[in-house]
């Protein structure tokens, strides 16, 4: 009888005791527990790849998009057409190009454009003298002036006087001349407060020049309106030395 109170005690030991590392067991986690929280805590951290949704800030490249947006309101392209716009010499070829390569000055102070000639008609009786810019060849009859300053030839060339026989007077860019050679055919082409001077020699060809001063004998002031002359010569008018050009008279 004692001795099965004895087994008794301690199979009711065993059990509580059993129960307790149970309950331990319970309370603290084992190792398939805390993988399961590992995982758990892991899988959580898919969800950071799935702040890989960070490639989503690959929005950003909405940001490349917004500077190519940026490109395009820099788009040079406004500020080139305005620099094209800059490119219009010919247009200023009215009259405030007239120094310009290529452009030659008819009366008035009228500048043709870089295509063009100006053809000149001496007066006839009460016909008064035309200057004209033209595209197409002049008439037999008119002067054509294909340049009226060295700036119009190559550096290694000048402007010359030609008269070719049965085919009138012009002035076009020659290596040499075997007539007058023209520098200048108004203020216009000189720098500075220098003035353009025609001199008409005794014997030999008229030509022209920019100088500092213009006064003496055989020496006219070239001009393109009244308001390049001085007061002692105050109209400017054609000249019979250098014909399809102006002096102060």
């Amino acid at each position: 009888m004692r001795y099965s109170v004895i087994i008794a005690a301690g199979i009711v030991a065993t059990v509580f005791g059993c129960s307790d590392v149970i309950k331990q067991r319970a309370e603290s986690p084992d190792a398939s527990t805390g993988t399961g929280g590992g995982n758990a805590t892991a899988s959580g951290g898919n969800a950071a790849s799935g702040g890989a949704s960070a490639a989503g800030g690959a929005s950003g490249s909405g940001g490349v998009s917004s500077s190519t947006g940026g490109v395009s309101s820099g788009t040079g392209d406004g500020s080139a057409a305005s620099g094209a716009g800059g490119t219009t010499p010919e247009g200023g070829a009215d009259g405030s190009t007239a120094n310009a390569a290529d452009v030659v000055v008819c009366n008035g102070g009228k500048a043709c454009t870089s295509s063009e000639v100006c053809c000149f008609a001496a007066a006839v009786l009460l016909t008064p003298s035309v200057y004209t810019c033209s595209s197409k060849p002049c008439a037999a009859a008119e002067v054509s002036v294909a340049c009226d300053g060295m700036e119009d030839c190559a550096p290694t060339q000048k402007c010359c006087r030609v008269d070719a026989f049965g085919a009138g007077t012009s002035y076009g860019c020659r290596d040499t001349c075997s007539g007058s050679n023209v520098a200048c055919g108004g203020p216009d082409n000189c720098p500075g407060t220098d003035v353009c001077c025609l001199s008409v020699p005794l014997v030999g060809s008229a030509s022209s020049t920019c100088a500092t001063a213009c006064s003496g004998l055989g020496l006219y002031l070239m001009c393109r309106t009244n308001a390049d002359c001085p007061a002692a010569t105050p109209t400017c008018a054609d000249s019979t030395a250098l014909p399809g050009f102006r002096i102060c008279q």
